[in-house]
């Protein structure tokens, strides 16, 4: 074997020497980062059991985070329910009052009362259907059959409530000669009555707050409206809101205290019969005394209730 063989076989030996060591090396290091890989999953263990025991504590609070929304979800949809009955009933009444007014009558605090379900603002709707077909005198039966029935009972227990306020206390006996002569359909007394506690009352008001002048001294349309709109301002009442007392104001002004020198000539061969203030405690009607006229009366001191 020459020199050059023999190299060759030393360099064979040391490659294979090398090699070998290698081999060991790469399996030490193999171990080495097995056992690494198991110091990081145990030592990540804690860490994993914590992240489980996060989720539970996480879905638990949702749970009952979702359980104790359950009552302000249910009032909720009990505020949408009420909501709903309240647009329903804004609704009606705004279809029902066009025709109320028309049929010469007005919303009022006992009549809101009175029609303040679902069920009653229905029968109020059926009666409105009723004088758009062609029966006028169907608005004069729904408050005929609000106010008259059982005797005048439900008339009777709004007198009651008025007596309460500072402003109809000194009317009180008048009011219930008023009433008395309303159950006993003696309306020709009742109406004079009312229509002077009417003035007397706004009167009274107006004094009270300082806003009485010559100007509506001698009127009593005058005395009513400035009251109103002096409550308007002070109170926040439905009925005291712009249609309804537009409304109101055009009744008032435009046919119960309107002067019978102004009414225009198809009204004025009527105003012997419908309720006109000027008419009755001048002496140009005698044939005023109606349930219709009467029950008016009741109504307009109604409005006044608001007064306080």
């Amino acid at each position: 074997m020459d020199s050059n063989e023999q190299n060759k076989l030393i360099q064979l030996q040391s490659t294979i020497e090398a090699t070998k060591k290698i081999a060991e090396y790469s399996d030490a290091i193999a171990e080495e980062i097995n056992n690494l890989g198991k110091q990081i999953v145990e030592s990540l263990q804690p860490f994993i059991e914590q992240q489980k025991k996060l989720q539970e504590i996480f879905e638990n609070i949702r749970k009952h985070f979702i359980k104790s929304l359950q009552p302000f979800i249910e009032q909720q949809k009990k505020f949408q329910e009420i909501f709903e009955k309240i647009a329903k009933k804004a609704e009606q009444w705004k279809n029902s009052m066009k025709i109320v007014y028309e049929a010469g009558w007005w919303f009022s605090p006992s009549f809101e009362l009175a029609t303040d379900s679902i069920e009653e603002l229905g029968q109020m709707q059926a009666y409105a259907d009723r004088y758009k077909s062609g029966d006028k005198r169907a608005i004069t039966s729904l408050f005929f059959s609000i106010y008259q029935k059982e005797n005048c009972e439900y008339l009777i227990s709004v007198v009651q409530e008025w007596k309460q306020n500072q402003y109809f206390k000194r009317w009180n006996t008048i009011l219930d000669e008023a009433l008395d002569s309303h159950i006993h359909k003696k309306y020709s007394v009742s109406i004079p009555a009312l229509l002077l506690t009417v003035e007397g009352i706004a009167t009274d008001y107006c004094k009270k707050k300082i806003i009485f002048d010559k100007a509506i001294e001698s009127s009593g349309s005058k005395k009513i409206r400035k009251a109103l709109e002096k409550l308007s301002k002070e109170k926040k009442e439905l009925l005291l809101t712009g249609s309804f007392m537009q409304q109101l104001f055009s009744i008032i002004d435009n046919k119960i205290f309107e002067k019978t020198d102004k009414l225009n000539s198809s009204i004025t061969r009527e105003y012997k019969h419908f309720l006109n203030r000027h008419a009755i405690m001048h002496g140009k009607s005698s044939k005023y005394g109606s349930l219709k006229n009467s029950l008016q009366c009741f109504l307009i001191l109604d409005v006044l209730s608001l007064l306080s």
